[in-house]
């Protein structure tokens, strides 16, 4: 499904190290990946900075509460923002690498949100894996 108005996702504003994404479910995730010493620590605002873009483009998109789109995301939804994001970042001449950061992120926190009972199963499909030159 396209974006909106066939917009890119919007840029959510960069966050703090302490600052709360203001979205529940997303800030469940951080306080238990910082309180559990998660390995991601060493990228967490990036990190905390594609599932705030994510979850502001699904409530764009279902014009609704980020939490709750969040828990009813489906791998088509996952698969149009990673599109639209994929067609911003060509205008700024991205790697292959943002792509990559962007499915692990979304992947790491669905993994974590099944592991604790917010969604049934991890939406996000599997990263695909590079050939020759790709």
């Amino acid at each position: 499904m396209p974006c909106p108005g066939g917009r890119p996702p919007a840029r959510r504003p960069q966050l703090g190290p302490g600052e709360r994404t203001g979205v529940a479910l997303l800030d469940a995730y951080v306080a238990d990946r910082r309180a559990t010493g998660g390995p991601l620590w060493a990228a967490t605002a990036a990190e905390r900075q594609i599932l705030l873009d994510f979850s502001g483009w699904l409530a764009e998109r279902a014009a609704g509460d980020p939490d709750l789109a969040l828990r009813a995301t489906t791998p088509a939804d996952v698969e149009a923002f990673l599109v639209a994001r994929r067609r911003a970042d060509r205008d700024r001449r991205a790697t292959r690498g943002a792509l990559d950061r962007r499915l692990l992120a979304l992947g790491r926190f669905y993994v974590w949100a099944v592991a604790v009972g917010e969604v049934a199963r991890n939406q996000v499909p599997p990263a695909r894996p590079r050939g020759k030159g790709g």
